[in-house]
């Protein structure tokens, strides 16, 4: 009987071998366009409402740098708040500036647009990889897997590096899959050329991850067909070098000096071996990675044994867990960590996750599986989330019913009931598919988290918006003092100061004391609550509040809080 093929999905034939029993390796297939239109469906949030959140976090650092080389016309130096600020490598900046040039200015949505463009690139170049080492069904699903998971979507909407450098890791790393299936001269020269492109992005992981997935998988594997192409592998270490040291040099003959040299040893190597900052456990990967990774963690459980148990014996399995143990091991060895960090490592995931769903799955639809620990381990978690979803449908809908106290958690959230009744009916059948036939379960898993995906870009950023207050207070501030200077002093972000305007930065009272010396008369003081409390103690500066903005409550769960403060100052 020939397999149909269903939305990804393969309506398998009556008569299959055990998975226990499956060859060696799987079969390298390739995607069809039809595929890859079914992968890229599940980027699309990525790009929806792009512009619609002020910026958060670090953001406002890509704005200002790009911006700066945009307006100067100057693209090696990157200049923050006036001084040179070579911390991170320079393709993220241009990456943006790319992408602005058209258009002659930068706004949010630009800024995060390369952000978004790397995640859809990382997504299909995951697909491709699980297509080689396990089949287009496993591709089909480890490119939903990786698109839904949350902390990808949450950074493939970030102005940042980070999502860049994880498109080069792996492009490299696909690059690897398909020399080692079949050698071309060109590999050797594209691998190493992604490589240093990629060490532009965000820094040294993008080069020595790929690097160090290849000098495992050969170390386990026959390397000679490698060796005998040696000379494309030096043509390809020279090529890769030089197109690392170009930015490099460009930057000392327009700066006059290694400072961006310099800084890339102390970001990639003084921070990973003796950090100075960022540090955490050594454990801290253990339970991050897992929270950033949901909705789909609870599979890792079975899917990580399921490819240990496969490792000797088949080569796509112990491709994909040498990959993930390499990337871990890695970032839990160095001294410096931080939760996005870890990103690198969620293609792989996402392919282990896959390839567990499609092997397991086979074997516990046709019932050649005896059913018992594989079984609760690819069922279980949908189960657990479907009851998860009736009951959070069953508190949504009653909010209006409920007293005040319990209703307003629930009551705060946007599209309560028809968000409601789509979970709770979502999660009923999916509960009824997976006791059925578990194949269908997955497919449907994956349309509920590009749902989920899609309430989160759509909803609950508009009620995360409330909180981002900045652009709010910018608008209220431009209204009531138009084409004013201002000081910016104590507890404001970056991102205040880009939708404010231009201004004086200090952090300092003495500073503070100079310029209304220098003024000589009122001088408009924007601040944070420190700020705030600064001034009030401050003995030499008389001030007056003029405005004060706040961040909103959400239900009893948020409380409302002051944020910024416009105060009129002068000497006393």
């Amino acid at each position: 009987m020939k397999p149909v093929e269903v939305l990804g999905r393969l309506e398998l034939p009556e008569r299959v071998p055990a998975i226990l029993q499956e060859p060696a390796c799987v079969k390298s297939e390739t995607l069809g366009w039809r595929d890859i239109a079914l992968v890229l469906v599940a980027t699309l949030p990525f790009f929806v409402n792009l512009g619609q959140s002020a910026l958060w976090g670090s953001e406002d650092r890509w704005v200002f740098i790009s911006r700066e080389m945009l307006r100067t016309g100057n693209w090696l130096e990157p200049i923050l708040e006036g001084q040179f600020y070579g911390d991170k490598p320079l393709l993220s900046y241009w990456a943006i500036l790319l992408v602005c040039l058209p258009f002659g200015r930068i706004d949010e949505s630009l800024a995060r647009l390369p952000s978004a463009l790397a995640g859809a690139v990382t997504v299909l170049l995951t697909a491709f990889m699980a297509a080689r080492l396990f089949g287009r069904r496993s591709a089909i699903h480890a490119g939903w897997i990786l698109s839904t998971a949350y902390s990808f979507l949450f950074w493939s909407r970030s102005a940042s590096a980070d999502l860049i450098n994880v498109a080069f890791v792996t492009g490299a790393v696909l690059l690897y899959l398909k020399a080692r299936s079949r050698f071309r001269g060109w590999h050797a020269l594209a691998f190493f050329a992604v490589l240093a492109l990629g060490g532009h992005a965000k820094g040294m992981p993008a080069i020595l991850l790929p690097i160090a997935i290849a000098v495992g998988d050969l170390a386990l594997s026959r390397p000679q067909a490698f060796l005998r192409r040696f000379g494309w592998g030096i043509a390809g270490l020279v090529l890769g070098i030089g197109i690392y040291m170009l930015p490099f040099a460009l930057s000392r003959a327009s700066h006059g000096d290694w400072s961006l040299l310099r800084l890339m040893w102390r970001e990639n190597f003084v921070r990973a071996l003796d950090a100075f900052d960022h540090r955490a456990s050594p454990l801290f990967y253990v339970y991050t990675f897992p929270a950033m990774f949901i909705p789909w963690s609870p599979w890792l459980l079975g899917a990580l044994p399921w490819s240990a148990l496969r490792f000797r014996r088949e080569q796509s399995h112990r491709f994909t867990l040498l990959a993930f143990g390499a990337i871990f091991l890695a970032f839990t060895a160095s001294e410096s960590r931080r939760s996005y960090y870890i990103l690198p490592l969620f293609p792989f995931a996402a392919i282990l996750i896959a390839a567990f769903w499609d092997q397991a799955a086979l074997a516990h639809d046709t019932g050649k599986e005896r059913k018992g620990i594989w079984t609760f381990l690819l069922v279980g978690p949908i189960f657990a989330y479907s009851a998860v979803a009736v009951l959070a449908a069953v508190y949504a809908l009653s909010c209006p019913f409920l007293p005040a106290g319990l209703a307003e958690p629930g009551g705060s959230l946007p599209y309560v009931a028809p968000f409601a009744a789509a979970m709770g009916a979502s999660g009923v059948l999916a509960a009824v598919l997976a006791h059925r036939r578990s194949g269908s379960a997955w497919d449907l898993t994956c349309w509920i988290a590009l749902f989920l995906s899609a309430y989160i870009v759509t909803g609950l950023e508009t009620l995360n918006e409330g909180q981002r207050v900045e652009r709010a207070f910018a608008e209220t501030v431009k209204r009531r003092v138009p084409a004013q200077s201002f000081v910016y002093y104590k507890g404001c972000h970056g991102r205040l100061r880009y939708y404010v305007g231009e201004g004086t930065d200090t952090k300092d009272s003495g500073k503070l004391h100079e310029i209304l010396a220098e003024k000589d008369g009122d001088v408009l003081v924007i601040c944070g609550p420190e700020g705030k409390k600064a001034l009030e103690e401050d003995a030499l500066v008389s001030e007056t509040e003029v405005l004060r903005q706040s961040s909103p409550p959400i239900g009893n769960v948020v409380k409302a809080a002051d944020r910024y403060f416009l105060f009129l100052c002068r000497r006393r």
